[in-house]
């Protein structure tokens, strides 16, 4: 026992020096990053963000300032943390800062078959550059921020309010109804105006993104930690749980994407597959091989980014919007006031009232 002992100490005094020179290399390396806390060597600062990290940043904003940085892992983050830097990263440098981060969980459930990671989702590089922009202006095309999609928009809003009225003024979680919502919009965009919002396949596609949506938090160790998920326990069993969700999605997608094959027309536009076959002919008929872009399987891809990233963003931020409206009643009650002058009694808020004074 004290022979061992004897030569367990010298290692863990190695092992102990090794881990900070790795920590102090790593921030000498970073000097230009912004302050912040140091964390432990190879677990950074996950281990002190707590069960809500938000009041853990405004914390260390108030002794940072609101740019600070931390490790989380072994990778770097750098946290804006109020306003005026958000508008400064997100709209002034949009440009610079328009890509996604890496990381574990999002990389393995975009990886195809071939070991490449497809759709919009991928981190930077000219796929999602050019991904993204396709999608913009097909979705501009097809009536999104226009009057075109507005039907649709104000149906869910009626039906929201009608879901609502039904709780009787007692508390309820409105974002599986936001979440439902935007789903159905989502879907007008993406399958055309004649899909049908009760497809029962459907409905289970919605409920696997409601699963991952509240394990969202649980799973993030494996952005840093990939091998979490071979230890039984929680992680196991959500990441389980969440590959099988993503394959139900993907297999929900490949099915409407064959049905659109065989009811395509070159005189049509009737959602985003559809202009992704227009593209995929245009670029075939003059003579050129297919960019990896627009393959097949980034369209399969894209389509399950939009349902579960932009739909879960969306419902999430109307989430909160409700929050913030319930906690600031003043803002609510100006909101209203605003509403009754410029807008007639029983009339329908639509995008022409946006330039009334």
């Amino acid at each position: 026992m004290g022979v061992f002992a004897v030569a367990l100490g010298p290692l863990l005094l190695l092992l102990f020096c090794y881990f900070c020179y790795v920590g102090f290399h790593r921030h000498r390396k970073n000097r230009n990053v912004p302050p912040g806390p140091w964390g432990i060597p190879y677990l950074g600062y996950l281990p002190f963000l707590g069960p809500h990290p938000r009041n853990t940043f405004n914390r260390l904003g108030k002794k940072y300032g609101n740019i600070f940085s931390f490790y989380l892992g072994s990778r770097l983050a750098v946290v804006l943390n109020d306003h005026q830097a958000i508008t400064a990263a997100l709209q002034e440098q949009a440009e610079v800062f328009s890509g996604r981060a890496g990381g574990f969980v999002a990389s393995y459930l975009r990886t195809g078959v071939e070991r490449a990671t497809h759709g919009i989702g991928t981190p930077g590089g000219s796929t999602f550059k050019e991904g993204r922009k396709f999608m913009l202006q097909t979705f501009r095309d097809l009536g999104m921020g226009k009057s075109k999609l507005q039907g649709s928009i104000i149906q869910e809003a009626n039906g929201l309010v009608d879901l609502a009225n039904k709780f009787n003024g007692q508390p309820f979680d409105p974002f599986p109804l936001l979440n439902t919502a935007v789903a159905n919009c989502v879907g007008a965009l993406c399958f055309g105006p004649e899909f049908s919002r009760n497809d029962p396949s459907f409905g289970q596609v919605l409920t696997g993104l409601s699963i991952a949506e509240s394990y969202r938090y649980t799973l993030s160790p494996l952005q840093w930690f990939p091998w979490l998920r071979f230890l039984p326990g929680p992680f196991q069993k959500k990441w389980h749980q969440t590959v099988a969700n993503t394959k139900e999605r993907l297999q929900f997608v490949r099915g409407m994407v064959k049905e659109h094959r065989v009811t395509f027309s070159q005189a049509n536009t009737r959602d985003y597959i559809d202009a992704f076959f227009h593209r995929q002919a245009h670029i075939k008929g003059s003579g050129a091989d297919l960019p990896p872009i627009f393959k097949d399987e980034e369209l399969e891809a894209n389509l399950g980014s939009f349902f579960g990233a932009g739909m879960t963003l969306t419902a999430v931020t109307l989430t909160w919007a409700l929050v913030f409206l319930l906690n600031y009643p003043d803002v609510q009650k100006r909101i209203h006031q605003e509403l009754d002058q410029r807008i007639d009694p029983g009339q329908v808020v639509e995008l022409e009232d946006r330039g009334k004074n």
